[in-house]
């Protein structure tokens, strides 16, 4: 299994690898994974997961896009996908 995160337009900022047969890495359904990057406003990144699944050892892999966008009373708002690649927003 590996997380990327990747800044549109830049490229891999980070990067973590599960490969390490001894610590086998599961991750359960609704669990949320620990990415290790300061994410700053008003980048859009791209966050990709690699995983293998245990029935069939296929691979799967998925990616979103996302942005954090401060708004004018500084609050925060994640943008996720088209959203997120559309600074116009």
């Amino acid at each position: 299994m590996a997380t990327e995160v990747v800044q549109i337009g830049v490229g891999q900022l980070s990067s973590k690898y599960y490969y390490d047969p001894s610590k086998p890495y599961y991750v359960k359904t609704q669990e949320c994974i620990f990415f290790n990057y300061n994410f700053q406003n008003n980048i859009p990144y791209a966050i990709s997961f690699t995983s293998t699944e245990n029935i069939n050892d296929e691979w799967k892999s998925w990616v979103r896009h996302m942005r954090i966008k401060k708004n004018t009373d500084g609050t925060l708002q994640l943008l996720l996908d088209e959203n997120a690649i559309d600074v116009t927003q």
